[in-house]
């Protein structure tokens, strides 16, 4: 912890306050014990004068002085006569008080009250001053003090240098990641509320790690993929130049291109506008079982034009749900592609679409009975520009971009989509969908 940090600024200015709280304390103790004194003195004047007026002139003074030295233990009895000559003390061992003194203050230590006699003479009583504070209360007290300011300022360094350590260790990932180097971690581990700001901020140092890492591989999954087509449409303009004689096969090959260009292009533009374009702006009311119906009834045409079996199983009743009628529809279309793309033409394929309600939600599944994903590929199918057989024609398998549309229509729907699949057995998937998806 550097000199000029801000907990060290702090704990310095605590314990300047302390100190200065413990240096106000012991003037106003000095006057509580002033204030305590001045009590006791009055009250034993009060009784020195009570004494003096019960005494009589005849009392054998000794006597009186030794039987109150038997029960009184604190309180000191001298008697004086007319001439301020002492004539009698219950503590005839020690010195006697100073009786001018006893008058006012009392000597050093002690304080004491006189009253005079009516037939003359003075009765004093005295007691030690230290029971009103400990005795030599001005160097124990301070000493305490000052004792108890170091044992504070001991137990709270490690607690401000523990935090003054924290604080700059995140400001200097804080300035590494702000720099552009993402998944730094502070490193350090506390259980209260630091620790779990310090566990935030790891977390989103990582997260920020993960995002440019996606980008990253965006922009050069993005590249790769145009830069693909337009390579193959060169080399087919270039056939064509060179071999006029093949003109029908280039043109229908850049044709194919240019289409594969534009599909790519459309789920690039697709999967910006999900990123720009709350869906929840387009949410609106929706009769299930007649969403479904157009729906379906587009996509059975293109199914059975490639020689697939197509069969649908409707909702039984009416529903009214929420949604965006043009995504949920591209939803299932990418997921009749991607079974189409499965199947690969192959004659004897078959597709089937279920679509169900419930209460509280409705339910999509999209089931082939194609070659089905390996088990390694499951948890991968959804990311952007993953193809489970990376050999397949771009033309017959997609571009990699359809079920990772999917899943990000579905979830800004509130909803989930999921992929059962075994090789040789086909796939199965399911969207599931709050029925109020605000």
């Amino acid at each position: 912890m550097t000199g000029g940090g801000l907990f060290h600024r702090l704990y310095l200015r605590f314990l300047a306050a302390l100190a200065l709280a413990i240096g106000l304390l012991l003037p106003i103790v000095h006057l509580a014990q002033l204030r305590a004194l001045e009590g006791w003195q009055i009250d034993l004047k009060d009784q020195a004068a009570w004494l003096a007026h019960d005494l009589a002139p005849d009392a054998d003074l000794p006597a009186l002085a030794a039987d109150w030295s038997r029960h009184h233990h604190h309180l000191r009895l001298s008697l004086f006569d007319a001439a301020s000559t002492p004539v009698a003390d219950s503590e005839p061992d020690d010195p006697p008080p100073e009786l001018e003194r006893a008058k006012l203050r009392g000597r050093r230590g002690y304080v004491g009250g006189a009253a005079e006699r009516p037939g003359g003479g003075w009765v004093v009583l005295t007691r030690p001053s230290g029971g009103a504070f400990p005795r030599g209360y001005t160097a124990e007290f301070t000493g305490a003090m000052v004792a108890a300011l170091v044992l504070v300022a001991l137990l709270l360094y490690p607690f401000v240098r523990s935090l003054g350590t924290a604080f700059s260790r995140m400001t200097e990932v804080a300035g590494e990641v702000a720099a552009g180097n993402y998944g730094r971690s502070v490193g350090i581990e506390r259980k209260d509320e630091l620790g779990d700001l310090i566990a935030a901020f790891d977390r989103m140092s990582h997260r920020l790690a993960d995002a440019d890492r996606l980008q990253t591989r965006l922009l050069h999954d993005v590249s790769h993929e145009l830069r693909s087509p337009l390579g193959r449409i060169q080399a087919l303009a270039e056939t064509l130049e060179r071999h006029p004689e093949e003109t029908a096969a280039c043109v229908r090959g850049i044709e194919d291109e240019v289409a594969l260009l534009g599909r790519l292009t459309e789920d690039l533009l697709d999967a910006a506008r999900l990123e720009s374009e709350p869906v929840a702006a387009s949410l609106r009311a929706l009769d299930l079982r007649v969403w479904t119906e157009e729906t379906l009834s587009r996509l059975g045409a293109t199914v059975r034009a490639r020689g697939v079996a197509w069969s649908t199983r409707l909702p039984e009743t009416s529903a009214r749900v929420t949604g965006d009628p043009q995504r949920l529809a591209q939803a299932v279309a990418n997921l009749v592609d991607n079974s189409l793309a499965a199947l690969d033409g192959r004659e004897g394929g078959r597709i089937e679409v279920r679509v169900e309600a419930g209460e509280t939600e409705w339910r999509v599944e999209v089931e082939d009975d194609g070659p089905g994903i390996p088990p390694a590929d499951l948890p991968h199918v959804f990311r952007r520009f993953y193809r489970v057989q990376e050999d397949r024609s771009r033309h017959s398998g997609g571009v990699g971009l359809g079920l990772s549309l999917v899943r990000a229509i579905v979830e800004a729907h509130g909803g989930t989509v999921s992929l059962e699949s075994r090789p040789g057995a086909g796939t199965v998937a399911r969207l599931r969908l709050p029925r109020d998806a605000a």
